[in-house]
């Protein structure tokens, strides 16, 4: 059964593939890539219409370390009838997930969720890619079953409360190396948070859940490392490659062919910090459009376009 569709890709105007969410009976939610853009508008009926299928000489691959099944031209889609799966589809869709089931869920679902928010860390200013500035905060969730790391982002921050037990729907499952976390989506996608009565059960134990919540310090910068300066591109951000001449740069996402400008670069380094109190102990933290605050705290000038990388070394150290 299909649901839960995601943005289709284009590349210069022409769609490419699309990604959707398959409900099976066996395997629970798994993610799909059909490489075949024809069949957008009938997949768009199915996912309305709820319609189980059939798929057939389809493939399986493994290139986001999970097993993501591949929808190609010659792949047989044929509605069928399946009342366990749509029984299934219903309980998954008008309960709850619990923190242990996300474990099996596939990356960059959209779930629901109900759980006590343990612990929830203070806003803070995240300068992205395109320079500007999002709120941010970092807590943790609890449920009967297991707790979970929780991003908030932009309209969702500063609203909720430590203690409280609250009904997260439609937030983004995020995969970061082996840790899952649950994240508000870039685009809005239905998400709403609100707060509902505590649990009757026993909450999950949280033995170790200090490994994995946001660490606060007054320290001391120390030295730095790999500090590097990249041209990013003007559409999408990104890393570019710049031509032998000097003057142009290639994006290989955006597939854009641009001038080098001063004013689309972005620094990345390698921080080494020391704690001022306690064990003083030492904490490494790299750091990349967070350069420019970093330079106003070392009261140096906040405009590092025409800086060199050692410049930015000594203006960091010195």
């Amino acid at each position: 059964m299909l649901h839960q569709r995601y943005i289709p890709y284009k590349e210069k105007g022409t769609l490419r593939h699309f990604n959707c969410s398959l409900q099976t009976t066996s395997s629970g939610v798994q993610r799909a890539v059909c490489f075949s853009p024809e069949r957008k508008a009938a997949f768009d009926t199915l996912e309305k219409q709820r319609s189980p299928v059939k798929l057939s000489k389809y493939v399986t691959g493994n290139k986001y370390g999970t097993t993501d099944i591949v929808i190609q031209k010659h792949t047989n889609v044929v509605p069928t009838e399946a009342p366990d799966l749509e029984a299934l589809y219903q309980q998954q869709t008008t309960s709850y997930a619990t923190i242990s089931s996300l474990q099996d869920v596939a990356p960059n679902q959209l779930v629901t969720v109900k759980a006590k928010l343990l612990h929830l860390s203070a806003s803070k200013n995240i300068i992205m890619h395109d320079s500007k500035s999002v709120k941010k905060q970092e807590g943790m969730i609890v449920d009967t079953t297991g707790y979970m790391k929780i991003v908030l982002w932009a309209e969702h921050t500063g609203k909720l409360e430590e203690s409280n037990t609250y009904i997260f729907t439609n937030l983004r499952l995020k995969q970061s190396r082996d840790l899952k976390y649950l994240n508000t989506p870039n685009t809005d996608s239905g998400v709403s948070i609100e707060q509902t009565g505590d649990f009757t059960d026993a909450l999950y134990p949280m033995d170790g859940i200090e490994l994995l919540i946001s660490k606060e310090a007054c320290v001391s910068l120390i030295g730095v490392q790999n500090t590097t300066k990249s041209h990013i591109c003007s559409s999408c951000t990104r890393k570019i490659v710049g031509r032998p001449n000097g003057k142009l740069g290639y994006c290989e996402h955006c597939k854009l062919t641009q001038k080098l400008s001063r004013d689309l670069t972005q620094w990345s380094v390698k921080l080494h910090l020391q704690e001022q109190e306690g064990d003083k102990q030492i904490l490494r933290l790299f750091a990349y459009n967070q350069i420019v605050q970093l330079a106003v705290l070392c009261d140096k000038p906040p405009c590092l376009k025409s800086y060199s990388v050692e410049e930015l070394d000594d203006a960091l150290l010195l």
